[in-house]
């Protein structure tokens, strides 16, 4: 199954019932499941790109991180990631993609890391693999990242140590 058209009204949503999938739901259809992707373990922290409304990054429970590219002519609904993003050595505690540069996510994990991903690097030969662009390391761990809407190169982030740092 394919999908085609414009994301904005559709959510997203781990399987409660069988963690391993991610459910497709569209708010104005009677029947609200449109489909469901198989996942690589337990699939959490789901983010839309702001740029790109067929890429959806997840967070798994291994460390890695999944988008699967619902437009890509080499993916389907029920096929692997268009990229898997390797590189967190704990659990991802939130993902944010950057609203003026749709390729770039960043990721916050229990490590006390802060990694910026850019998608459209080159992956590893023959792989769909990508090790992040650039690591910061923190002084807790880090519990939510997020962009700043307005400047594109300004993030901030929060975590056990009760500050928010920019």
């Amino acid at each position: 199954t394919r999908l085609q058209g414009d994301w904005s009204s559709d959510v997203c949503s781990s399987d409660l019932k069988e963690p391993n999938y991610i459910q497709l739901l569209e708010l104005d259809k009677e029947t609200n499941q449109i489909s469901r992707i198989h996942h690589n373990g337990v699939a959490g922290s789901l983010k839309y790109s702001h740029g790109s409304t067929n890429l959806l990054a997840s967070k798994s429970s291994n460390g890695d991180i999944y988008i699967f590219d619902f437009l890509s002519e080499q993916n389907s609904l029920n096929s692997k990631p268009f990229k898997t993003l390797k590189g967190q050595t704990d659990s991802i505690s939130s993902l944010s993609w950057n609203k003026s540069k749709a390729s770039l996510l960043l990721s916050g994990s229990l490590n006390k890391q802060i990694l910026i991903w850019d998608i459209n690097t080159q992956s590893e030969e023959s792989t769909n693999i990508l090790y992040p662009l650039k690591t910061y390391n923190t002084n807790c761990e880090v519990r939510a990242v997020s962009w700043n809407t307005q400047r594109s190169s300004l993030f901030a982030a929060c975590g056990g140590s009760g500050l928010i740092t920019m």
